[in-house]
């Protein structure tokens, strides 16, 4: 392997840490570590780390030390850690050799990509993103390391360097999209809008339309080079079924998934197929996803919506209206063609909206992230010490995003895949969440008895993912609890000034006090969170291991989960 960052070890050791929930934090002298035990041998890794986290995220200290069987103690560097702790588990799962050096290989180009981001990018650019006050747009360039509970949080195959330098959205680059002209009957399109699609298109993103008089399709400039080579591309080429536009248009930037691109000028965003590897999966849109998107925007014009609506305005779901896909010339789907438009909420000249995962984000320069601003800018603003406007930042939090989903929940059983990245919190001008917004059509998941409890709706929820209340809890719990929730506890508490353990009784209290007020639901899933030892925290090292596709599995299949000390249980039940 090349020589890792700190970054990328950082990112390792966390994700192999959530699998070892035997492993405690030690105190030696004033130090806190982390001993690892290593397989069939009697040595160990001893990590340093800055505190004890009841969020399951570290801050380490390196280098790590290897504590011999003949008392002595070897430093190790970044590379020689995940070699030996790779091998480890191995050995300890009897891993076939070809999934270990498939991963060597993934945190390699992850890194790699990294550094890439770390050698280009000017520092002034990089401070920027952890101001008081970040605009949408340069909020979503602010995954330069990527997702923090993941191994290869940057791995990506497909893109060259230059390509990745030019679609990536931490450079900030823009580009305009390709387009191509298509017959009717080669065009498959559905719409919730009042204006078809291609009337939009005229209208919000290309110039100089009153040649084309068929419908147009925009696709990413890299994937309509990818269809290109395909041979059901040739041939609409060739029969004049499809008409090459070039490159034109609005100019885009591509937001924090890549594949989605965004002009803070035209009213709906784009999500695009990329027929690119990006972590763990190729990002498609494939039909049932397509379908999905619409059923989705037409529950949020359901009545069972406008009941969320009413209890909480402070929340909005930003939805896919509309969607076209190129059909060949025997009419079957061209998936990798597909795009959704998405509603644009962020027009506005000046906003301050982020997704959490910017927000929990690690400065790459140094220590702390974007909430040492956030906190310093209230503290000074209502005259308030670090932990009082860190617990007054989490109040607004909860009351923005985290109580409307487990209101919805709780009365009608349609939990929200709602991880750091699709969720988004409008900020005010000190840096209090005043709006939140969930953002994707993919992670919607329903209790089975719920759908036969609203038969008028049956259509828009069989797109949905259902199971069990047990399957849907299990994931609500992952994605808004352990990733969302605690990891913004995580971040908040990153400081030395602000207590973790206070953080947490504040949400546990609100867990309790919501409890009471909601006594008439019909699932009381904060029994759950309050009564359950453990919650489920994705195992993104193992799920890497095995090698699965996160979009493709089968929806139990697609993940592999650890179970976590709940710490709403632990920290002060029954007081």
């Amino acid at each position: 392997m090349r020589k890792l960052h700190h970054i990328s070890l950082k990112n390792f050791l966390n994700s192999y840490l959530i699998k070892q929930t035997q492993l405690k934090p030690i105190a030696h002298g004033n130090c806190l570590f982390i001993d690892i035990p290593l397989f069939n041998r009697d040595e160990k890794l001893r990590v340093q780390i800055d505190s004890i986290s009841l969020s399951y995220r570290y801050q380490f200290k390196f280098p790590v030390l290897l504590l011999k069987i003949d008392q002595t103690v070897e430093l190790l560097d970044n590379n020689q850690v995940i070699e030996i702790l790779l091998e480890d588990l191995a050995q300890r799962h009897n891993s076939p050799s070809d999934k270990i050096e498939r991963v060597k290989q993934l945190i390699n180009n992850s890194d790699y990509n990294l550094q890439l981001s770390l050698n280009k990018l000017p520092q002034a650019q990089i401070k920027s993103l952890y101001q008081t006050r970040v605009d949408f747009k340069l909020s979503e360039s602010a995954l330069i390391a990527g997702h923090q509970m993941h191994p290869t949080p940057k791995s990506c195959a497909g893109f060259s360097d230059e390509e990745f330098c030019q679609y990536y959205p931490e450079f900030k680059q823009e580009f305009q999209l390709h387009y191509f002209m298509v017959k009717s009957s080669n065009l498959y399109a559905k719409t919730n809008l009042d204006q078809d699609s291609n009337t939009l298109i005229k209208q919000y993103f290309i110039n100089h339309t009153d040649d084309y008089a068929e419908n147009l399709i925009p696709i990413h400039p890299w994937q309509a080079k990818h269809l290109f080579q395909l041979p059901q591309i040739q041939q609409m080429l060739q029969n004049k079924t499809l008409i090459d536009l070039g490159i034109q248009g609005e100019r885009f930037s591509a937001s924090s998934s890549i594949r989605s691109v965004y002009a803070q000028n035209s009213p709906f965003m784009l999500k695009m197929s990329l027929s690119v590897m990006i972590t763990n999966s190729v990002r498609m849109n494939y039909e049932r996803e397509l379908e999905r998107a619409i059923a989705v925007d037409k529950f949020w014009q359901s009545n069972i919506a406008k009941d969320i609506q009413q209890h909480y305005p402070q929340f909005s779901a930003i939805t896919d209206p509309a969607f076209l896909c190129l059909r060949d010339d025997e009419g079957k789907l061209i998936e990798e063609s597909a795009v959704l438009f998405r509603h644009n909420p962020f027009m506005e000249t000046g906003n301050n909206i982020s997704c959490l995962a910017a927000l929990c984000h690690d400065s790459v320069l140094s220590q702390g992230n974007r909430f040492d601003s956030l906190i310093m800018s209230i503290s000074q603003k209502y005259a308030l010490s670090k932990q009082q406007s860190a617990e007054l930042w989490l109040d607004k939090f909860l009351y923005t995003c985290i109580e409307p989903l487990l209101w919805m929940f709780s009365y009608y059983g349609i939990a929200l895949e709602a991880h750091q990245q699709n969720l988004l919190v409008k900020l005010d001008a000190e840096g209090l969440p005043i709006h939140g917004y969930y953002r994707d059509s993919q992670g919607y998941y329903i209790s089975e008895d719920v759908m036969l409890r609203y038969p008028e709706h049956t259509e828009i929820f069989n797109t949905f993912a259902s199971g069990t209340t047990e399957f849907v809890n299990h994931h609500f719990s992952y994605y808004l609890i352990g990733n969302s929730l605690l990891g913004v506890i995580n971040a908040v508490s990153q400081s030395q000034e602000i207590n973790e353990q206070i953080l947490i009784n504040k949400v546990q209290d609100k867990f309790k006090s919501w409890q009471q007020k909601w006594h008439d639901a019909v699932y009381d899933y904060l029994g759950f969170l309050l009564k359950n030892k453990t919650l489920p925290y994705k195992d993104n090292l193992s799920t890497r291991l095995c090698d699965l596709d996160e979009l493709t599995a089968p929806l139990a299949q697609q993940s592999i989960y650890s179970e976590l000390q709940n710490p709403f249980y632990t920290s002060r039940i029954g007081n």
